[in-house]
C-alpha cells in the first residue's frame, strides 16, 4: 500500500490538543449512512482502516458526504469509495478559521493518499493505488 502514516484515532494527539478533535464521529462510507452526518460545517477524513485517504472541509458535511458517495472530483478517491470498505470520520467546527486550520494540520500530519494539493503549494505526485 505504500509508505503512508498510520491514522491515530487519538484525536487529541493528532492536532496538539486542539479541543475540537476530542469529539469525532465515524461511520461507514455508504449512501444509506448519510442521515448520520449533520448538515453543519466541519472537517472530515475518509480512511480505509487506519490508512488516511482524503481530508476535506465542508460548510455542509452531509452534502459533502453525499457528493463523495455519488461521485467525486477526485478520480482515485471515487474508485476507492466504489470498492467499499471505507469510513468517514468528521469533526464539527464552526468558524472558517478553524475549518482551514484543522484541515491544513490534518493534511500535513496524515499525508492522505488522495489529497492532490498540499499546503506547501506543491502538488502531490504519488501514484499509489489501494
Amino acid at each position: 500500500m505504500g509508505a503512508h502514516p498510520v491514522l491515530l484515532f487519538s484525536q487529541t494527539k493528532l492536532l496538539s490538543g486542539h479541543p475540537v478533535m476530542k469529539d469525532s464521529n465515524t461511520i461507514p462510507m455508504e449512501a444509506r449512512e448519510a442521515w448520520r452526518v449533520p448538515s453543519l460545517p466541519g472537517v472530515y477524513l475518509i480512511h480505509q482502516g487506519k490508512v488516511p485517504l482524503y481530508v476535506g472541509r465542508a460548510a455542509d458535511l452531509r452534502g459533502r458526504f453525499e457528493s463523495h458517495v455519488i461521485g467525486t472530483h477526485n478520480g482515485d478517491l471515487e474508485v476507492a469509495i466504489r470498492r467499499g470498505g471505507l469510513s468517514f470520520t468528521f469533526w464539527l467546527l464552526f468558524t472558517q478559521r478553524e475549518l482551514e486550520e484543522v484541515e491544513r494540520q490534518l493534511i500535513r500530519q496524515l499525508m492522505p493518499r488522495f489529497n492532490k494539493i498540499r499546503f506547501a503549494g506543491e502538488r502531490d505526485s504519488r501514484q499509489d493505488k489501494i
